[in-house]
């Protein structure tokens, strides 16, 4: 859990939001050398309900592109699991995983009784790494695939399917 202070300015005004955000619980369990087991919970401690101001500052943090943690400021409970092992094949590493993510029903709006529930969400990664010299390539995919987002239980939105790749070189700066 943590406790987070946002703001974002437009022109002349500017939005804050501070508080709570949620608490998250994770726990990863060694199911053989190979797997490993994950379990993720998302509790709602954070403000879930947001007047006019607040719904400015959470929507810039919960784009995915900045990455933030407070992104979690009032998702409602979710529960994840997953599964994820790795091995050596000659020179690179090879990691495959998968998990689900299933959302609950919450009220994102303090001025309004709508109910929103998220659509679940399928993950999918495959990765690979090698050492050069002494930096390291690491490359992967990922699959993910969401479920609908239903407003007061009827579909709003679906985001589908989605591919993402990553390709990262990590290099030391210096001697040590």
């Amino acid at each position: 859990g943590a406790y987070a202070h946002g703001s974002v300015e437009i022109g002349d005004e500017v939005y804050k939001m501070t508080g709570p955000v949620d608490t998250r619980i994770r726990a990863n369990w060694t199911a053989t050398p190979w797997a490993m087991l994950t379990f993720g919970l998302n509790v709602p401690t954070g403000n879930s309900k947001h007047d006019g101001e607040e719904v400015v500052v959470a929507n810039v943090l919960a784009s995915e592109v900045l990455g933030f943690r407070e992104a979690s400021w009032g998702l409602g409970l979710g529960i994840t699991s997953g599964i994820a092992t790795a091995y050596q094949m000659g020179r690179f590493g090879v990691g495959i995983g998968a998990s689900y993510r299933v959302a609950s029903e919450f009220e994102p709006r303090a001025d309004t009784a709508l109910k929103y529930t998220p659509g679940n969400e399928m993950r999918l990664r495959l990765a690979l790494d090698m050492n050069l010299g002494a930096s390291k390539l690491t490359g992967g995919v990922t699959y993910q695939n969401y479920s609908r987002d239903e407003l007061d239980g009827r579909d709003l939105f679906q985001a589908g399917a989605r591919w993402r790749a990553d390709v990262a070189l990590s290099f030391r700066t210096g001697a040590s």
